[in-house]
């Protein structure tokens, strides 16, 4: 019967490398089990392990947990080789970090020198005599008094001029 079991069923790599025969009485099970050596040589000669009611369910639960740890194993080397691959890609995302923050240093630097720039120009500009709107449209628009009257020029709260209509 076990050579059966070997020959017909066991196939490798398309099944497993042993069988499991399941012996439906737990009498006949203990009867296989006293004889002496039979039990070791059936797994070493045919590679069938015999099982009973007693034994059956536990025997298949651990090649389930086997099984399972087994594909657990395979898939995290597949996690490992993902998590490597990130790894290249968050170091190149840093040196992007790294490259955007001299520039917004830059950026900043460059933004404080034009306030220190412009506080040292109103400093010398302090002493200069403000002209009034029509004297500043005049002078730095080429505005005459009429263009200020006919609605060409916008002001806007303090008498600032905003904007200067095209003619």
């Amino acid at each position: 019967m076990c050579q059966d079991i070997s020959v017909r069923y066991i196939n490798p790599p398309h099944t497993l490398d042993f069988g499991i025969p399941f012996i439906p009485t737990e009498s006949l099970y203990a009867e296989i089990l006293r004889q002496p050596g039979l039990f070791e040589q059936l797994q070493r000669d045919y590679r069938v392990m015999i099982s009973g009611p007693t034994n059956l369910a536990a025997l298949l639960t651990s090649f389930q947990m086997g099984f399972k740890s087994l594909a657990l194993q395979k898939r995290s080397n597949e996690v490992w080789d993902l998590l490597g691959a990130i790894k290249v890609e968050f170091d190149k995302y840093g040196d992007v970090v790294v490259a955007l923050s001299r520039q917004l240093n830059t950026a900043s630097n460059s933004v404080e020198s034009l306030g220190r720039r412009t506080r040292a120009m109103s400093r010398k500009l302090k002493s200069v005599e403000t002209l009034p709107n029509q004297e500043v449209a005049e002078k730095l628009l080429g505005l005459s008094a009429n263009d200020m009257l006919d609605g060409s020029v916008e002001e806007v709260g303090d008498g600032e001029v905003v904007s200067v209509a095209a003619k």
